[in-house]
């Protein structure tokens, strides 16, 4: 009885190093793509970048790959307009960040690291594939046909039916 209890125990140990170490694994491999868009002499955009910073001396996201991109250079505005047509934003201010299929505005810490979280937990998209997806998606739009339902027939036809009805007792009042 000893020995199986020293078996399951050593068991349980086993594998929960092993699942500890399986899991730490997946998580180096995995990156996270986050783009900053931000200016020259922005103190929320300042912030935006030491939160990052912080994040990377921290090693909190072992995948985590930001890309700077400066607004007020022509390649990055370009990038900033067309980033934000996909997302559905306006490109009004920065700093803006985008982490997977998520846009942040401003300075918001909380939100930031919530967004993070979500893709150290889950497979996030790379927010440039996103883009590119989106506005592909966006110029060659798949238009469906009008379909007309048999539902939809049989109620047009109804009223019609009605109508004549009402105009043919109408004629025959009036006669």
């Amino acid at each position: 009885m000893r020995k199986i209890s020293i078996a399951i125990i050593s068991l349980i140990v086993i594998s929960s190093f092993v699942f500890c170490f399986t899991s730490s694994v997946r998580a180096e491999g995995k990156t996270i793509d986050v783009f900053l868009f931000e200016k020259e002499g922005c103190q929320y955009c300042a912030s935006t970048k030491a939160l990052f910073d912080t994040f990377t001396k921290m090693n909190l996201y072992p995948g985590l790959v930001l890309h700077e991109v400066s607004v007020l250079e022509k390649d990055g505005a370009e990038k900033f307009v067309s980033f934000c047509a996909a997302y559905d934003s306006v490109p009004d201010a920065v700093p803006k960040v985008f982490i997977g299929e998520k846009v942040i505005n401003g300075f918001a810490p909380e939100t930031i690291r919530q967004e993070l979280d979500a893709c150290n937990n889950t497979q996030c998209a790379n927010p440039e594939e996103y883009v590119q997806s989106r506005l592909d998606a966006k110029a060659n739009p798949v238009k469906e046909p009008i379909r007309i339902s048999s539902n939809t027939f049989g109620w047009a036809l109804g009223i019609l039916a009605v109508l004549g009805g009402a105009f043919y007792f109408y004629k025959k009042l009036l006669a």
